[in-house]
């Protein structure tokens, strides 16, 4: 699924333009791109998590939501193309983690 243009605004992430990119990890859970219009991967938006023992949701993808990944998954639900469907804190260092969902 190569759909959506959206910008991205976030504390270190500012005013990206690019086209969401969308492909599988190998445990063939949702990964999600941005992709800039030169055709450079700006980022990779998703994470997987499977690790702790978690898959995500049919069409959600996890977003790290800390460190310079702070405000990313707000910032993708302000494009009016996603949800933020659950928040959850893993590992010792409680990190922060939101299941997002296409919409």
């Amino acid at each position: 699924m190569n759909v959506k243009t959206v910008t991205l605004n976030t504390k270190y992430i500012k005013n990206v333009t690019g086209d969401i990119d969308t492909r599988t990890y190998q445990d063939g859970s949702l990964a999600v791109a941005l992709v800039e219009p030169n055709g450079y991967e700006y980022m990779l938006l998703s994470v997987n998590i499977k690790g702790y023992g978690i898959t995500p949701a049919k069409d959600c993808f996890f977003v790290k939501d800390y460190s310079e990944h702070q405000g990313l998954a707000e910032a993708l639900e302000n494009t009016g193309f996603f949800k933020i469907t659950k928040h959850m804190q893993l590992g010792q260092y409680n990190a922060l983690f939101k299941e997002v969902q296409f919409v």
